[in-house]
């Protein structure tokens, strides 16, 4: 199984009164596990809220997805500090110079651009991390991890501050590691 993100100009109104961007041109429907899921938003999190092998990344993205049931898949984006991120720079640069304010939009950006190349995730069902943290999400955490420049994580820590919720324990949750998006189309060619 694999979600696949290819949405390119997508709109995003920013709207820091709940931390995320809403995404005003939704791009294509996406399949995966017998649905059809369209992308809802874009939430950042300062710093991330999953770990892997004990370790916490500066940053993670959350492409939050939903099928025509109201059910939600979401795509967790790890970011670790190194080099500038130029997708990143066109939404940091849009983003309002303090929490609760509101812009409309005004940028467009390809989604794919903020995923690293290879897609392989980490899945588990589990809950939404904002209130009120209903166990009715599917996850999939990208493995490896995108760049985001300390200056970046600055300008997004200034404005938001912390904003993640504490990793929670897995309850007995099995994690499943999936091929990469890359590696399936790779094998059926």
């Amino acid at each position: 199984m694999a979600i696949e993100t290819n949405m390119e100009d997508c709109g995003i109104r920013n709207r820091l009164d709940f931390l995320g961007f809403t995404l005003t041109d939704n791009g294509p429907q996406r399949s995966f596990e017998s649905s059809v899921w369209k992308p809802v938003g874009e939430f950042p999190h300062w710093p991330s809220e999953h770990t892997v092998d004990g370790k916490q990344y500066l940053m993670e993205g959350h492409l939050v997805h939903m099928d025509a049931q109201g059910g939600l898949a979401v795509l967790g984006v790890l970011m670790e500090r190194g080099e500038t991120n130029p997708a990143l720079e066109a939404v940091w640069e849009f983003m309002p110079p303090t929490a609760g304010a509101v812009r409309e939009p005004g940028v467009s950006f390809n989604v794919n651009d903020l995923l690293p190349g290879d897609r392989t995730t980490y899945r588990y069902p589990g809950s939404l991390t904002t209130p009120p943290c209903s166990e009715s999400v599917q996850w999939m955490v990208l493995k490896n991890a995108m760049t985001v420049s300390a200056e970046q994580a600055h300008v997004f820590e200034d404005i938001i501050g912390y904003n993640s919720r504490y990793t929670q324990p897995l309850h007995g949750r099995e994690i499943l590691e999936d091929i990469s998006v890359n590696q399936a189309h790779a094998s059926t060619d």
